[in-house]
């Protein structure tokens, strides 16, 4: 009785706190209900708070909370018009992050929220969207071994003068996975640690700590713990995208460098990585690719009008390479997709119960997509286990979502000593994509009870997703949808790639088993891991685009890690022992396919982002597990890192990449050419057939030209080693 009290209690302030701030709102800059909410909520506390220090406003209610120069802020991804003048945002007191093309990440202090509302040159804010991970024999199995052993081409490929930035958490920068083949020196150049407060930040950025070269390196020994413990997820990613160690365990790429960023799960701050990322590959003067082994389904328009779109094209175009793992939830069906012609559908939400071991649970989130200009209503209801309809909830209708001050926001059932508890949200044309969505958090204290869905629609299509929720917010695990009774709807696993995997211009990684080779020498493909998720994207794109090993990989653990493992060998050096271990998920093949782009921009630099993602694709290899190509289950197939080795050397890349501004002429030419350098340093020359063959190398050119003439007519890459780094040109020998 107490606690029914308490939660009416509650309802009933926050329904009248909410309608208090609403009325007084007046917006000019278009955001979701979700955002205007949460705004509502922290000003609320601040006119609550008794003594200053804003403590009842930490990071466990708002996860977008970010400390800046020792002020509490609030991220927020912001869409940018022609209007936008960054000095006008200053003199209000609120700073921006990174700035894409047309969108930005915007830190706001909590008593500067009112500005949100009326910001010039700003049409969106949305809430910093929240990021999950998706948690031998892979190098055989993408063809990497081959292009390590150079057969056939003109020497061994193995990453160097590439750079591969890893996002993500969990970072042990002592692991000698991390150091060169004499493990005499470490081959990351910085780290970027967005959760430890106390600096230095990076240059042009206000948070976090950064650590630049070796020795900062070697003093820090690791990134800091998060508010999940030491993790040891990066660790194990960036081993397996360019690991090397003296027993035998590698990853794809055993020369790249690395650029590690501990991210602070969010959106805003991915964008701040992804440019500090590419400063410092511009400072070194190498080709940079990042992986990226996690996404978000919750806030994520799933189509092509996400945050992420504008950023990793943007980002592209400057040459940077985007891989992304598709996601862990195609063995979940955990999706629903109908057309609506005037009926009704029911299906069981499944439901973990309290006492799961899922980390941190607190609840389940239904997350559905409408069409534009259409109306869908959804309801649920409470069942005994024997399916007998306890109680019935409200109907909501997608139309009725355009207020903030719904009184349906937050409520809840009670059928005897039980209540089931509901959170609303949504838009009836989300400012982005115009599509209305809706969101319901379900958390029940009886765990006996069974949830039913259901929706109608005049006509359209709508998708349902069933998410776990947990205490820091949306997870990327799904659960179930069932068929209850005779009549109702299954899920399905199909819709289940999440976002950043969605967006066109990065290259997304399904996970499939590693090849098996029997005693006697007979190979067995690998079938799709159970887990790796399927396409298409909301908007019918097809998703992933390639596959690769993802099944029980062995790589690097942190030694730092609080979390559990099982380890399943160790190696001794400098006096400590470090582990490794065998993980699956889409994160682990992610990782291999960015190995693979830094062997391609190893052989051919000036290659870009488009046609290194086209090359995988069209080089990609089927075989009896594959079935029809493409699919929304593998893409174009299984990655072959040696077919677009060749392929990379066949490609006339873009110039503009390079970072010299080194010339070679004539070309085309009939036989001679020459090279002009800046630096006014003898260089070294080889020229590469398009087979990857080397048919000519001279070491120490200086003012000379050289005579080609016995050479047949085609075209030819031009390698120039000047100046400590190798850039590549396309030259045509002709009759010219």
């Amino acid at each position: 009785m107490y606690k029914l009290f308490f939660v009416l209690a509650f309802s009933i302030i926050f329904s009248f706190s909410q309608n208090l701030v609403g009325q007084s709102l007046v917006r000019q800059v278009e955001m979701t209900n979700e955002t205007a909410k949460q705004i509502q909520q922290v000003q609320l506390l601040l006119l609550q708070d008794t003594f200053g220090d804003f403590s009842t406003i930490h990071k466990s209610t708002f996860p977008n909370l970010v400390v800046v120069n020792g002020l509490k802020h609030l991220l927020y991804s912001a869409k940018l018009n022609q209007d936008f003048d960054v000095n006008l945002l200053k003199n209000k007191g609120l700073t921006i992050g990174t700035m894409s093309s047309n969108w930005a990440s915007l830190y706001v202090p909590i008593t500067h929220l009112n500005q949100v509302f009326q910001l010039q040159g700003v049409s969106y804010i949305e809430i910093s969207p929240i990021l999950d991970k998706h948690l031998d024999a892979l190098i055989g199995d993408v063809r990497a071994d081959s292009v390590h052993a150079g057969i056939g081409l003109e020497g061994s490929y193995r990453g160097k003068d590439v750079i591969i930035g890893v996002i993500d958490w969990g970072f042990d920068f002592t692991h000698p996975m991390f150091f060169d083949s004499f493990t005499n020196e470490s081959r990351i150049i910085a780290c970027w640690d967005h959760w430890k407060l106390s600096g230095p930040a990076p240059k042009g950025f206000a948070y976090g700590t950064v650590y630049d070269g070796k020795e900062a390196l070697a003093l820090a020994q690791s990134d800091t713990a998060n508010n999940r413990g030491y993790d040891t997820h990066g660790t194990h990613v960036a081993g397996i995208a360019g690991g090397w160690t003296p027993i035998g365990i590698k990853g794809v790429a055993p020369e790249c460098s690395f650029l590690f960023v501990q991210v602070d799960w969010q959106v805003g701050t991915f964008l701040d990585a992804v440019d500090w990322m590419y400063k410092v590959a511009r400072r070194e003067q190498k080709r940079l690719v990042i992986n990226m082994s996690f996404g978000s389904y919750h806030r994520a328009t799933l189509d092509s009008t996400s945050f992420f779109h504008d950023v990793i094209k943007d980002y592209s175009k400057k040459g940077v390479v985007m891989v992304t793992s598709a996601g862990n939830n195609g063995n979940n069906s955990m999706h629903i997709k109908h057309d609506f012609s005037g009926d009704t559908i029911h299906s069981q939400v499944s439901m973990l119960s309290k006492g799961t071991t899922f980390p941190r649970f607190n609840g389940h989130k239904v997350i559905m997509w409408g069409e534009k200009n259409n109306v869908f209503d959804v309801g649920f209801s409470i069942y005994a286990p024997n399916n007998q309809l306890l109680l019935q909830g409200p109907m909501i209708s997608s139309n009725e979502l355009d207020t903030i001050s719904n009184s349906r926001a937050s409520s809840y059932l009670v059928f005897g000593s039980d209540t089931l508890f509901y959170e609303i949200e949504g838009e009836a044309k989300h400012p982005i994509n115009g599509k209305p969505t809706m969101s319901i958090i379900f958390r029940k204290t009886n765990d006996n009870w069974k949830v039913g869905l259901r929706s109608t629609a005049q006509t359209g299509s709508v998708h349902y997703w069933n998410l776990i929720q947990n205490t820091i917010g949306t997870s990327n695990t799904g659960q179930p949808f069932i068929r209850m009774l005779p009549n109702w709807l299954p899920g399905d696993n199909w819709f289940t790639v999440s976002d950043p995997a969605v967006v066109p211009d990065v290259i997304t990684v399904a996970s499939h088993n590693p090849q098996i080779t029997s005693s006697s020498g007979e190979v067995f493909a690998g079938a799709i891991s159970p887990f790796s998720s399927r396409g298409p994207t909301m908007d019918n794109l097809i998703k992933p685009d390639i596959s690769a090993p993802g099944s029980n990989i062995l790589s690097a653990v942190s030694s730092f890690t609080t979390q559990q493992f099982t380890s399943d060998r160790t190696f001794e050096f400098e006096g400590k022992t470090f582990d490794f271990a065998r993980f699956s998920g889409t994160s682990m093949s992610g990782p291999a396919v960015a190995g693979v782009a830094a062997l391609l921009l190893e052989a051919n630099p000036t290659l870009s982002p488009a046609q290194i993602k086209q090359i995988l694709m069209v080089t990609a290899r089927e075989d009896i597990r594959t079935d029809q190509i493409p699919s929304n289950t593998w893409g174009m197939g299984k990655i072959d890192a040696y077919k677009a080795l060749l392929l990379a050397f066949n490609t006339p890349g873009d110039p503009s990449f390079n970072s010299t501004k080194g010339v070679v002429f004539p070309n085309p030419s009939n036989g001679y050419l020459n090279y002009r350098s800046e630096t006014g340093q003898s260089v070294d020359i080889q020229i590469i057939d398009l087979n990857g063959k080397r048919v000519f190398e001279k070491k120490n050119v200086q003012n000379e030209s050289l005579n080609l003439s016995t050479l047949k007519k085609g075209v030819y890459i031009v390698k120039v080693f000047d100046n400590n780094v190798w850039y590549h040109f396309k030259w045509i020998r002709s009759d010219a």
